[in-house]
């Protein structure tokens, strides 16, 4: 839905994706030395798909100005998701824990995915609006967070179940600014008329 609207309007907010990709990757990772199918394939199709999604965003929607920093941004992601896969099959640690270090770096990966809308909490609190906050992403995470937790559950992994049920709470709250303050700014703030 991003890539769409970014080609239709030309227009793009903050890469994310390039951070998403790392997460996906390392997720994969993982998945891989659990000898998770489920989760394997889950994250390699999410990964592929980020990678399609970046592709297109590269090619499409990024002016000449800010392709330095992108081109920055995805040498340093490739760079950390290098470093990790040369932990993990070239480290003389023994295979747990690699491991838990894995599951601690995908853990703390997803934890901060799901907190970044709240950046704009203060803003949110300022205007009395949540149209800054992306509730479409802000809802697929909740849900998405709270099967990846039951999933957690079932297999009995920490890994799995506690950044999930974070961001299954964390959404929650984003979620319920929706309730509380309207999507469209009010056009008295702070008791002055704004001017257009």
């Amino acid at each position: 839905m991003t890539c769409i609207a970014s080609l239709t309007i030309s227009y793009t907010q903050p890469l994310s994706g390039i951070y998403s990709r790392n997460i996906l990757s390392t997720w994969l990772t993982y998945s891989l030395l659990l000898w998770d199918a489920s989760m394997s394939i889950t994250n390699a199709v999410g990964l592929t798909l980020q990678v399609i999604y970046l592709s297109t965003y590269v090619r499409y929607c990024i002016a000449s100005g800010p392709w330095r920093t992108v081109r920055k941004q995805m040498l340093i992601t490739t760079l950390v998701v290098a470093a990790i896969q040369y932990y993990v099959f070239l480290s003389d640690d023994e295979n747990e824990t690699i491991k838990t270090h894995i599951g601690l770096m995908c853990c703390l990966g997803s934890i901060i995915f799901c907190a970044s809308p709240l950046v704009s909490l203060a803003e949110v609190f300022r205007t009395q609006s949540t149209d800054m906050l992306p509730f479409p992403l802000i809802f697929a995470t909740f849900l998405v967070s709270g099967l990846w937790c039951l999933y957690g559950i079932i297999i009995q992994n920490s890994f799995v179940k506690y950044p999930n049920l974070i961001g299954f709470g964390l959404s929650g709250f984003q979620l319920f600014l929706f309730i509380v303050y309207p999507s469209k700014r009010k056009d008295n703030v702070t008791g002055e008329s704004r001017g257009v």
